[in-house]
């Protein structure tokens, strides 16, 4: 279990993310978590005041996915570099690393003593194999390249700006009931352009 801050995009607060195998479930404050299956490509949003939820199929996914990509055609690769930055984060030093791709800019606060640093990297490289992540690779930075363990990465792209930061993390057992949608819950189909599905 991974419990991360978050800092805008309209998602301000405590984020906690689960894993298991290629499922992963985030739940977002306030009231809102997300279900990604990696073996079917899908992602389920849960809204729970409301108890609905949306599910982004496999086909729509690859082709938000395409959008991004399309976004940054013809950009020069990205190349991470060290900087000068230090700030202390978690009661330890970390130093900021610069990626940037297109219009599209990353700082990672990288510290290279953390305890439990090994697990932690296996719950982020969990992360980068659902969702978006393996179709956008080619825009993130190899984590092999990195220093150490990322405590506080930082997305900026237009005057979109969100900074996510490593509160804990835990090697609990996973209950594998909470990758799936709750009973009560009524489905609602998104307006996706092409999608082709008629509203439930």
């Amino acid at each position: 279990m991974l419990v991360q801050r978050v800092e805008g995009g309209g998602m301000e607060g405590e984020m906690t993310i689960r894993i298991h195998e290629k499922k992963v479930r985030a739940d977002i404050a306030p009231g809102i978590s997300t279900i990604v299956d990696g073996e079917k490509g899908e992602t389920i949003v849960l809204q729970h005041k409301t108890k609905i939820f949306n599910r982004i199929t496999a086909e729509q996914t690859k082709a938000l996915a395409e959008q991004l990509l399309l976004a940054q055609a013809g950009s020069t690769p990205g190349k991470l570099t060290p900087t000068t930055e230090k700030k202390e984060i978690l009661g330890h030093q970390t130093q900021a690393w610069l990626w940037v791709v297109g219009q599209m800019k990353m700082k990672f606060w990288v510290c290279t003593d953390f305890p439990n640093a090994d697990a932690i990297q296996q719950q982020l490289n969990g992360l980068q194999t659902t969702g978006l992540a393996p179709i956008a690779a080619s825009l993130m930075p190899d984590p092999k390249l990195m220093p150490g363990l990322r405590l506080r990465t930082e997305f900026e792209m237009g005057a979109q700006k969100v900074a996510t930061t490593i509160q804990s993390v835990k090697q609990d057992a996973v209950d594998l009931t909470i990758f799936d949608v709750p009973k009560g819950y009524r489905e609602v189909t998104l307006p996706v352009t092409g999608a082709g599905q008629p509203e439930k």
